[in-house]
């Protein structure tokens, strides 16, 4: 006798032939996604979500502009779908994995349309961020790992959101705007620009 609700012997022993041949669908992967350093990590998931697997390739310990890749890194490179970095002004020592691996990259300053020797911290700048979260999108779409509704919608979230970080940023810094200051990295010129800060060497 079968008690309501509970499967029989039979339905058992049906759904162990089916999951022993192979017949029952596995789950299947998120497509793997590499960005070259976390802040275009960051903006790669708030674009996608869970419907790809996001992965940074540079350690974080490491600079991104001098760095050598580990064999598992370049493993991690070899199963991705899709590679995004800045580009060779930024990440000189990933050019050369990148052609070897035959993955498909977009290479984003290239999108920036910015003039030659321009600072290749883009994301610092919010307006930047946002063009860079538009062109990732529009490459995840072209290549069929984004749903285009899915990602118009996240898109236009992740610019209103850089819009009113913006306005915070700006609010916060005003006070501070002429206090002149050193930094002992060359990558702040987008952010100086962007609030009008008073940078001095």
């Amino acid at each position: 006798m079968t008690l309501p609700g509970k499967p029989s012997r039979a339905h058992c022993r049906v759904a162990l032939a089916l999951a022993l041949c192979g017949c029952v669908p596995a789950a299947v992967a998120a497509p793997v996604v590499v960005s070259s350093i976390r802040p275009l990590a960051l903006i790669l998931e708030e674009l996608a979500g869970d419907a790809l697997e996001s992965r940074v390739l540079v350690s974080a310990g490491a600079s991104p502009h001098d760095f050598v890749l580990r064999p598992s890194e370049l493993a991690l490179l070899g199963s991705a779908r899709l590679a995004v970095w800045m580009g060779p002004a930024l990440e000189r020592p990933l050019a050369a994995p990148l052609e070897r691996s035959g993955v498909p990259a977009v290479a984003l300053l290239a999108a920036l349309d910015d003039a030659p020797g321009a600072d290749p911290h883009a994301w610092l700048d919010p307006r930047a961020a946002a063009e860079l979260a538009r062109v990732i999108s529009t490459e995840l779409v072209a290549r069929g790992l984004l749903d285009a509704e899915l990602a118009e919608q996240r898109l236009l979230a992740f610019q209103t959101a850089m819009r009113a970080r913006e306005t915070l940023t700006r609010a916060a810094l005003a006070p501070r705007a002429t206090v002149p200051f050193l930094s002992l990295h060359d990558g702040y010129a987008r952010f100086v620009a962007r609030y009008g800060l008073r940078q001095v060497g």
